[in-house]
């Protein structure tokens, strides 16, 4: 999560808001990382199979990251590089 913090960080000053008052540009952060974190859980539930989400979801509710990510890499392997992918579209998106 610390490099999507980061990249928020990076697409927010490359837009120039840096400059803002910190209670806004903590809000301008906190409006960024969420989008960012719905079009990344948008792909992985575009990724899964059908019949995983039912048990994905029992994993959902144990609130264990450390499970979920296990759980979406046996089903997703290349998680990796869809995120950055969705990182970079994002990335375009926003200062484009």
């Amino acid at each position: 999560m610390n490099n999507i913090e980061q990249f928020v960080d990076e697409l927010v000053s490359a837009k120039g808001f840096d400059e803002k008052d910190p209670e806004v540009l903590a809000e301008i952060k906190r409006g960024v990382m969420s989008r960012l974190e719905d079009r990344i859980n948008a792909m992985v539930l575009a990724n899964l199979p059908e019949d995983s989400l039912d048990d994905f979801n029992k994993v959902l509710d144990a609130d264990n990251e450390e499970q979920m990510i296990s759980f979406v890499k046996k089903y997703v392997p290349d998680l990796d590089e869809k995120v950055a992918g969705e990182m970079l579209a994002f990335r375009s998106a926003y200062l484009g």
